[in-house]
């Protein structure tokens, strides 16, 4: 809900009695009245809304231990319809977001740069990766490492924005140690 009168949610089963069945609400008046949209072309995922017509969907599927599919789908016209802008296929050498890795999260900050934070067994650096041209290819955004930290497993998810360009970003950082 990007605020108090507009939201978006994505629910399961309303309608199918095995509840297979995957739909997109909207509201504009705070829950009052919803406008459902539905034949998705992902299940689940993590969403965002830029504005009252522009969003952005992040499903995934597991792939195996400390891996994952992802496909980035985006909205022009408030969630009625959806293209797919990037998928990871596992069986082409070339991904600019790897399979490897858990994807936690996704922010977008406009129509062409956004993050995607995860995790990977890969110690002494952090899963993050960012887009410029609307999702259609990522790069890895190295982060400077506190002294010590070669080798420790980190965990983020995607930043916050609370301005232009001022953002938080969590990460967490795990050694034998703790967490």
């Amino acid at each position: 809900f990007p605020s108090p009168n507009k939201g978006w949610v994505l629910v399961r089963g309303l309608e199918s009695p095995d509840q297979s069945s995957i739909w997109l609400l909207r509201t504009t008046d705070g829950g009052y009245n919803w406008t459902t949209y539905k034949d998705l072309p992902f299940e689940n995922g993590y969403m965002q809304f830029l504005d009252d017509t522009n969003g952005f969907v992040m499903a995934g599927q597991g792939g195996g231990m400390h891996k994952q599919a992802i496909q980035l789908y985006q909205t022009s016209d408030g969630g009625a319809t959806w293209t797919l802008k990037y998928a990871i296929d596992p069986t082409q050498p070339v991904n600019t977001l790897p399979f490897g890795g858990l994807k936690n999260a996704l922010t977008f900050r406009d129509l062409s740069t956004g993050w995607i934070g995860g995790y990977s067994p890969e110690s002494g650096s952090v899963y993050l990766y960012k887009t410029t041209d609307g999702g259609l290819t990522w790069a890895r955004q190295p982060l400077p490492l506190p002294a010590g930290s070669e080798t420790a497993d980190f965990t983020t998810t995607a930043p916050t924005f609370f301005g232009p360009n001022d953002a938080v970003l969590p990460v967490w950082r795990s050694t034998s140690a703790g967490r």
